[in-house]
């Protein structure tokens, strides 16, 4: 666990972390909105979420 939630992720974790799963996380996205600039709205929110917490 880290030391403060005021820190970021590093942008090498954020790096993996969106090659591993953002097409995962924008099908799943897609196909609860059905729209795909909403989808990626949704994309980019989740991962803006995991690089602060």
């Amino acid at each position: 666990m880290r030391e403060s939630h005021n820190e970021l992720r590093s942008e090498e974790f954020m790096d993996e972390a969106i090659a591993a799963h953002q097409g995962a996380v924008y099908r799943l996205a897609l196909s609860q909105t059905r729209s795909a600039a909403d989808a990626q709205d949704v994309m980019q929110d989740v991962f803006i979420k995991l690089m602060c917490s």
